[in-house]
């Protein structure tokens, strides 16, 4: 929709309260009517916030608030045991604060028997402990410099600023020394619970730089320095400073009384100087960075960089904290010499402690591993809190999983460290006395006599933080936040988990995007602007099509219609009500539809073709579809006509006013195929779309906000599924292409197979690749690409590269998806997949055509995955999201896949044997061996069909013998039970599945699909593989254009081909398209209801009437008379007009140089095959010779086992020993491998899935939600269809029910209207439920600020068109069905009122 005036929006906003003021009072109970005003009953869908993902987000909140409160519990108890360690309790006279004010005695059975005998201390400082601390301290500093090192190391890093560097070295050193001198110099001398008070004063710089960043704000809004002034500024918002300074004032009252507890001079300076050091690492949080900041906060702030600045400053963060623990510790000594070889060696030394002069070695109350132990629990810990609150944030339950956890930890620990220096013993092990249980905590009534300034510095320090991190309670999260916009450090402090945490919560979020405003997009060159990234978004719907039949093009139309209705939903209610949440899924949306091959062939003498009966079925369907998705028969308004270099178009406004286009391709003008079809509507949108709309400078700006959503012709789809793809690569910028999970339909035994195939590929394969780098191949029949990533020239004019060599045409021309995203991945782009958008298409049905569908599929599969394990330098490189682990990846998966014949050939070798142990092993071997190699030798000299003919035929006798075998291996495991290995395969492989099913609850019936699947597994994995690279050199003529001859010899020639080309299926409306396919031998039995003898050509039987109501499924629009196809013809002749003059320059440009079409003789034909034959000779070679070396290499194996038994592995076992034969361990190591971690990445996508879910359902219904329900049933309401037709306004008065039926129904007879939903609105708006009358003028207002959207007209056409066709008006006739007229006068009467010259309809006038 067009852009609004800030007075337009101003009204919006007036207008918005006024609407929801009349509707909460219409909701309250006002029941009247006005007029013949309809009741509001529009109800939101139910599965808006379905009940089931409400109790799943509250199941998911719960355990995530467990888990964040205990891991954060858990790893600060350990923390204060390492600290204690360091330097162990000491009975002194000189000061009591390492005995919480003297009540932590030695005595230690005192405490809780009568007995009175006193235990010896340990006063030995232990190195192991200060290690075990460093190694706490520096856990983060490590996982950030290797995470760092990593990015910097293999993907695309960004220059560095040496002046920030600098800069940031030094606030961070500062920061190192700091927690250094606070953990092992300050905090060890006190007792843990006292320790875990001074731990809270360490906040002090945030909380001044709070309040100052306050003033400082206020003074600049205020635009004066006037003292009185300012005063008066502050009292106006007085909150906003008082809370923040008593915050200030409340940590220096507790660092004041922490002082006075201490007493002891060199310490209390040490404590002032770690509280400040400390303190400095939370500063960016807390100073406001806007438009006006100075360039120095500019930089410091800025995003890019931050990669190399964290990775050099995490390492050197590590060598300060080492270089501080010696010096510290070095310095304490008697002789420093000995003091540093006591901390890396066994040499005992004297420290100089402010108790006394303890030994400094080893100490006897624990092993030497405990403490590192107990620091790998707090790491682990630490870690697991920080993810948890990370996630907890992502999912909007911030205040109860986030705030109130780590607020009450701080309160916690100390009282439960009190409680356990009360009772040492319930931490008292073997390996280690861990809380010293010699010394125990008595007169816990003296406890606030002893410790008056402790105790209050602990309720002091409390209130403190409450006030500084008061602003975690303002939001309740950020759905589908990244790390950087929800925390300003991506990582956490290991002494100070929660504070750090809590303190490194970003305040303002919206501070983030106008950092990231501020940097250079790395992949365009062009700055990021914040203005550019809250433009509404454009979406291309781009379907392509050849001879899908009616009834998938009514499942495309269907889709088209719903997501143009959820275009129109969400822009109105963003502009009428100002939605937020509507504003960011706001859109707008053009459909382009390109048919191929979309004319009859010229018959004799004529000049102009029409188009075929798929363009015609696509027409008639429009209306179906529309009145399948209103629930009323509706039309959709007529479309329009003109001639284009390469065809002709027809333009049509749905009734969203949005425009679909369906570009229809000529085969003698243009080239044909899909890729072809993508080229066309790639320079289409980005050349001329695009740049005629915002111009060359403002292009590449659009195309950042522009999304194509690549269709198949069959594919059926929600429009939250496009949504879902949206958000999915708003949340990254590098994320080129999203692909959603294909769900295969139809029926039969093929499509229950193909989806348990679909669904452990998507479960398994798509989510490892989506996990540890990029996915490969998003699938051309449900995609969205980012417009920006397709529109680089190494992208897009790479993508029209004709293939010149045997092994570029299996690349190139058998499936351009795969290729695409090969191309976007090379320039550094992400490829995504999201499991929560989903999508169906039309799966093979039939055996052939599904062996012919992979015939395709595995070579270019194979290929691409070759051409990136060859290319990985440069990919690794460009690309940040593959690294060399992913590509070692995926070279074992594609070696795997190369040897996967030998191994199922092994397998069920190995399973005859077990089945069947009377049967020799050499004459399994040749059971086996004889019908695998039969077939292969048919893949090289064999015709497809007979392939195919053998391959049906095997694939049934392998089933019957998988069925055998499986009974053989379960009666097996029986047997021996768990000590199989056949046993633990049964339960592992089918408990993978069945896990991965249950995480997968919606798709779960998938799982029973999968006996069938594993039926199949030697036909599907091994038969199916041999048939695939056995026929790379197939080709269909279809694939090339031939030359149209003038004379009637090559007229002949090319009949030939034609009836030789139209005996391939090459349809693309299945998922992946189908390139070639078997021959198309319809018969008697493919049509019922027809005659073999009557009818001699199929193309009799699908134009006739019945046929086409039987066979094309869809073949008529009901108008009120049924009308087949053959009774009107369409075709765009001179009267037709053409598109304007500069478009159609553009359109020849194009043509020319990528676009036209490659006519190719038989001969050089034939020279195409033989190049393919002998690529084929030298793949078949190679994976026949890997294959039988490794069959050859593991049944010597087995036979030697099987005579001497020496090749095997003997495990023991609880009943008796495993062993593992070669096979096993081959099987094992192939498949078990991958499968492990391909469940391990896909439980990992599941959590993420689970968190996007989560992060969209609302618990509770907020004031926002009640407004936006309001919102959503007056919108409901206003774009549903009226009673009477919106165009006709009557007076209505109050009648029964039937009676309103009878007049609903008469209207639709005698006056049938196209649809558009403004049109609705308009009708709707006197009847909506408003008691302010006024407000519907406004509202008419308002509904007429965007123009309404229409198609070409003439005032496009240059003046010299304009006279040209003056002898017709200038009239551009619209293009649609109508009825046929019942009466001869009535066609007369018609045809006189045309231009059509020949009198038949479809020319010039309503088709």
């Amino acid at each position: 929709m067009a852009e609004k005036s800030e007075y337009e929006t101003q009204e919006s906003r007036r207008l918005n309260r006024n609407i929801l003021k009349t509707i909460k009072a219409e909701s309250k109970g006002k029941n009247g009517h006005y007029g013949d005003k309809r009741k509001f009953k529009i109800k939101l869908p139910s599965s808006a916030n379905p009940l089931r993902e409400k109790i799943l987000k509250i199941i998911f909140a719960i355990f995530l608030l467990v888990v964040v409160f205990g891991s954060c519990f858990i790893a600060r108890i350990s923390l204060h045991i390492l600290i204690w360690h360091i330097t162990p309790p000491i009975e002194t006279s000189d000061s009591v604060i390492n005995t919480l004010g003297g009540l932590l005695v030695s005595n230690c059975s005192f405490c809780v028997t009568s007995n009175t005998t006193t235990c010896s201390p340990h006063s030995t400082v232990d190195k192991t402990w200060i290690w075990a601390l460093f190694l706490a301290i520096i856990a983060p500093y490590l996982l950030t410099f290797f995470t760092t090192l990593f990015r910097v190391s293999f993907k695309l890093s960004a220059p560095l600023n040496c002046g920030v560097l600098v800069l940031v070295l030094l606030i961070e050193t500062i920061h190192s020394i700091g927690i250094s001198i606070l953990a092992f110099l300050v905090l060890p001398v006190f007792d843990p619970a006292s320790a875990s008070v001074v731990y809270l004063a360490v906040a002090v710089l945030p909380s001044m730089f709070d309040f100052i960043d306050k003033w400082a704000n206020a003074r600049k809004k205020d635009g004066t320095k006037d003292k009185s002034k300012l005063f008066a500024s502050i009292y106006t918002s007085r909150i906003s400073f008082v809370l923040p300074f008593f915050g200030f004032i409340l940590q220096i009252a507790g660092i004041i009384l922490i002082s006075l507890y201490i007493k002891i001079g060199w310490l209390l300076g040490m404590f002032i100087i770690s509280a400040i050091f400390t303190s400095i690492r939370h500063w960016e949080n807390y100073v406001t960075i806007d438009g006006n900041s100075s360039k120095l906060l500019m930089l410091l702030h800025k995003h890019k960089g931050r990669t190399e600045v964290a990775c050099l400053v995490s390492f050197w963060k590590i060598i300060v904290t080492f270089i501080a623990v010696i010096v510290i510790f070095t310095s304490q000594g008697h002789d420093s010499t000995s003091s540093f070889k006591s901390l890396f060696s066994s040499e005992i030394s004297k420290l100089t402690t402010a108790f006394g002069d303890p030994i400094f070695g080893n100490n006897a109350i624990c092993e030497n591993r405990t403490p590192f132990i107990v620091a790998v629990i707090s790491i682990c810990c630490e870690y697991i809190c920080y993810k948890a609150s990370k996630t907890v944030c992502e999912i909007n339950c911030q205040r109860a999983g986030f705030s109130i956890p780590l607020t009450i930890v701080p309160i916690a620990t100390t009282l439960t460290l009190v409680s356990m220096m009360h009772q040492p013993d319930i931490l008292k092990f073997s390996s280690c006395d861990l809380l010293f249980s010699t010394w125990c905590v008595k007169g816990f009534d003296q406890l606030v006599e002893n410790c008056t300034e402790l105790f209050v510095a602990f309720f002091v320090l409390i209130c403190s933080i409450l006030l500084i991190t008061r602003h975690i309670w303002k939001v309740n999260g950020i759905k589908y936040g990244e790390t950087s916009r929800m925390f300003v450090s991506n990582f956490y402090c290991g002494l100070f988990i929660d504070l750090s945490l809590l303190l490194n919560r970003r305040r303002n979020y919206k501070e983030y995007s106008f950092i990231l405003s501020q940097d250079v997009d790395t992949k365009t060159g062009t700055v990021v602007d914040d203005k550019r990234q809250n433009k509404r978004r454009m979406v291309f719907a781009c379907a392509t099509m050849w001879h899908e039949t009616a009834n998938e093009m009514t499942h495309l139309l269907k889709s088209i219609l719903r997501l143009d209705l959820n275009q129109f939903i969400n822009s109105y209610m963003a502009d009428l009500f100002l939605d937020v949440d509507k504003l960011e899924d706001s859109y707008d949306l053009e459909v382009q539809v390109f048919f191929d091959d979309a004319f009859d062939h010229l018959n004799e003498g004529e000049k102009y073709p029409r188009v075929n009966c798929y363009v015609k079925t696509f027409i008639e369907c429009i209306n179906k579809a529309g009145s399948l998705v209103y629930g009323t028969e509706l039309e959709v308004a007529s479309g329009m006509m003109f001639r284009t270099p390469y065809g002709a178009i027809i333009e049509w406004i749905l009734p969203g006013e949005n425009k679909m286009i369906a570009h229809l391709k000529d085969r003698t003008k243009v080239r044909q195929g899909k890729r072809w079809s993508q080229v066309m509507y790639m320079y289409y949108i980005s050349q001329w779309c695009l740049q005629k709309k915002h111009g060359e400078l403002g292009k590449q700006a659009a195309l950042d906000n522009t999304f194509l959503l690549a269709l198949d012709g069959d594919v059926d789809f929600e429009p939250e599924a496009v949504l879902s793809l949206m958000r999915r690569m708003n949340k990254s910028k590098i994320v080129g292409a999203a692909c959603g999970r294909i769900h295969p339909i139809g029926s039969g035994p093929i499509i229950w197979y193909q989806k348990f195939e679909y669904a452990i590929s998507h479960w398994f394969q798509k989510a490892t690749e989506h996990v540890i780098g990029s996915v490969l191949c998003s699938t051309g029949c449900f995609s969205l690409f980012r417009g920006s990533a397709l529109m680089q020239p190494e992208v897009l004019q790479k993508y029209t590269t004709i293939a010149n060599e045997d092994s570029r045409f299996v690349q190139y021309d058998r499936n351009g998806d795969r290729w695409l995203c090969t191309l976007l991945l090379k320039q550094g782009w992400k490829v995504e997949y999201c499991a929560e958008s989903d999508a169906y298409t039309f799966a093979p049905e039939r055996f052939s055509e599904f062996y012919d569908q992979r015939r395709r599929w595995i070579p270019y599969t194979l290929a691409y995955i070759l051409d990136i394990i060859l290319d990985w330098k440069k990919v690794t490189k460009i690309n940040e999201n593959i690294s060399f682990l992913y590509i070692v990846y995926q070279m074992f998966l594609f070696i795997s896949t190369l040897i996967t014949p030998g191994i199922i050939f092994m397998m069920i070798l190995g399973a005859i044997i077990v089945g069947f142990d009377a049967i020799p092993l050499y004459l399994s071997l040749i059971l086996n061996l004889v019908p695998v190699g039969s077939f292969l030798l048919m893949t090289l000299y064999a015709s497809s069909q007979r392939q195919l003919k053998a391959a049906a035929v095997l694939s049934s006798i392998y089933v019957i013998v998988m069925m055998i075998v499986l009974i053989g291996v379960v009666k097996e495991a029986i047997d021996e039970g768990l000590c199989s290995i056949t046993t633990i395969c049964i339960l592992l492989v089918p408990g993978v599945f069945v896990v991965s099913a249950l995480v997968h609850p919606k798709e779960f019936v998938c799982i029973i699909h999968g006996l069938l699947y594993v039926m199949a597994i030697p036909s599907m994995s091994m038969l199916m593989f041999l048939y695939s690279i056995g026929n790379i050199h197939t080709l269909s003529l279809g694939t090339f254009e031939t030359k149209q001859a003038s004379d009637n010899t090559k007229a002949d020639k090319k009949n030939e081909l034609e009836k030789e080309r139209k005996g391939y299926f090459m349809s693309q409306r299945k998922c992946f398209s189908c390139m070639f396919g078997e021959t198309n031998d319809y018969n008697k039995d493919d049509f019922p209801g027809s005659n073999k003898n009557e009818v001699k050509d199929v193309r009799e039987i699908i134009n006739t009437k019945e046929g086409i109501n039987k066979y094309m499924d869809v073949a008529t629009v009901h108008h009120g008379i049924h009308v087949s196809r053959d009774e009107w013809e369409l075709r765009p002749d001179h009267f037709v007009l053409k598109i304007p003059k500069q478009e159609r320059k553009f359109w020849k440009r194009h043509i020319k140089k990528y676009l036209k079409p490659t006519y190719v003789d038989l001969q050089e034909f034939r020279k195409k095959r033989l190049q393919l034959k002998e690529l084929r000779n030298r793949v078949c070679f190679f994976v026949y010779l890997l294959n039988a070396i490794l069959i050859s290499g593991m049944f010597v194996l087995t036979q030697v086992n099987a005579s001497r038994d020496a090749l095997s592995i003997e495990i023991d076992c609880s009943v008796g020993t495993i062993q593992l034969v070669p096979i096993a361990i081959l099987f094992m190591a192939v498949f078990g491998t991958l499968l492990l971690l391909q469940f391990v990445c896909m439980l990992y996508h599941r959590l993420t899935t689970l968190v996007h879910i989560c992060a969209t359902t609302e618990l509770w219904k907020s004031d926002v939600t009640h407004r936006d329900q309001r919102n959503s049933k007056l919108t409901d309401f206003l774009i549903q269809a009226p009673t009477s037709t919106p165009f006709v306004r009557t007076h209505r008065i109050f009648k029964n029910s039937q009676e309103q039926e009878e007049e609903r129904l008469q209207a639709q007879v005698h006056v049938r209207k196209a649809i558009n939903l403004k049109d609705f609105v308009k009708a709707n708006l006197e009847e909506a439920p408003l008691t302010d009358h006024s407000l519907l003028h406004e509202m008419n207002k308002l509904n007429n600020i965007d123009n309404q959207k229409t198609v070409r007209t003439d005032h496009n056409l240059s003046k010299d068109k304009k006279k040209k066709h003056r002898f017709r008006e200038n009239k551009i006739v619209p293009v649609s069905r109508t009825k046929s007229l019942s009466s001869s006068s009535d066609a007369e009467d018609h045809i006189s009122k045309s231009d059509n010259t020949n009198g038949k309809f479809g020319r010039d006038c309503n088709v």
